[in-house]
């Protein structure tokens, strides 16, 4: 709560299954967000909208299913009804700390451009098609920033920004005690015809970014 009172920016935040407890069963399934609730937000699902982009962020942990993530068909219709009140010149993300795919997500519903996760303490990227969308959905899963369960890699995080036709994505990886930058990669909106649907970088980019979002 300290490090998000001294964020100068908007900030969206979604549970994630360390947000509830684990061994006191009794609390974990009569007050299962009680501690987030205080602490981060009386909202488990959260919007916000800027300038050029609209973002919805789900919870995808449950009492039972904490560790795979899951969405309740409810918070679908919600997140159906928010991007319904988008104009179609926004970018739409979908924000979720649980990598959950196509078979429990409609995505071709929400269409949206850009997905955010998390969970496996492991970054990536990668274009994905889905079926009845115009153009090809980005899916980028952020590492862990601040935690000592690395996975093959240094805790990090992930600065993105929106362009019409492709995003430039760089990862902040921990170095000492500070994070480095990495290059600006490229990824591109592939109109559905062109589409391959493979992971597809061009190369860095000429993108500086602002310092802070």
């Amino acid at each position: 709560r300290e490090f998000l009172d001294q964020l100068c920016c908007p900030w969206l935040a979604v549970p994630g299954n360390h947000d509830m407890p684990l061994f006191n069963l009794v609390s974990r399934f009569i007050t299962p967000f009680r501690g987030y609730r205080k602490y981060i937000h009386a909202k488990l699902n959260m919007s916000w909208f800027g300038r050029d982009t609209a973002v919805y962020g789900f919870n995808t942990a449950g009492r039972m299913n904490w560790n795979i993530g899951r969405i309740k068909t409810k918070d679908i219709h919600s997140a159906l009804e928010f991007f319904d009140s988008v104009p179609n010149s926004m970018h739409k993300v979908l924000v979720m700390h649980h990598p959950v795919d196509h078979s429990t997500v409609p995505f071709e519903m929400l269409e949206v451009d850009l997905v955010l996760c998390g969970h496996l303490h492991l970054s990536s990227a990668r274009i994905s098609k889905v079926h009845g969308r115009t153009r090809d959905m980005i899916v980028v899963a952020a590492g862990t920033a601040v935690s000592a369960r690395e996975r093959g890699e240094p805790n990090s995080f992930n600065e993105i920004i929106l362009k019409e036709s492709y995003l430039c994505l760089r990862v902040h990886s921990s170095i000492g005690n500070g994070f480095s930058a990495g290059e600006w990669v490229e990824y591109l909106y592939h109109p559905k015809a062109h589409s391959t649907g493979e992971v597809t970088s061009v190369g860095p980019s000429s993108e500086t970014g602002p310092l802070s979002i």
